[in-house]
């Protein structure tokens, strides 16, 4: 049966006050299958890029900042280390975007890109001590 005709039969039914629990019961499984996969497409495609987000480091943060694994100090000295960032207690992936996307009085009001923001945090919680620093 075409699309269509599944809306038309579906309209006619509640029209005629026929619509049954069974064929309720038949589309909300079918709708809750494509809203998974739908998210889970949808996840895949934004997962945060760290190489990415350590070019962009490079790019834009590295004139303060120190921003490898094991460099200590920053050029700047106010500008903290991005390993000790990873390092902060409570340092969580969405604290971090969050922290990025604040404006901070001793720092350029950088305005990144939602993707940008992602992808330089999964960078700098790669610097974790324990984790897989590029």
């Amino acid at each position: 049966m075409a699309r269509n005709e599944v809306g038309a039969a579906h309209d006619a039914e509640i029209k005629a006050g026929k619509q049954s629990a069974v064929s309720w019961a038949k589309r909300v499984p079918m709708a809750l299958a494509a809203l998974v996969v739908t998210a889970s497409q949808t996840a895949a495609q934004e997962a945060a890029d760290a190489a990415r987000g350590a070019k962009l480091a490079g790019s834009v943060c590295a004139t303060c900042h120190a921003i490898h694994a094991g460099e200590m100090r920053s050029p700047d000295p106010v500008a903290p280390a991005f390993s000790d960032v990873a390092q902060w207690p409570g340092m969580t992936d969405r604290a971090l975007r969050v922290w990025l996307q604040t404006s901070h009085p001793t720092m350029p009001n950088f305005m990144l890109k939602p993707r940008d923001r992602d992808d330089l945090a999964a960078y700098i919680l790669s610097l974790r001590k324990g984790g897989s620093a590029l």
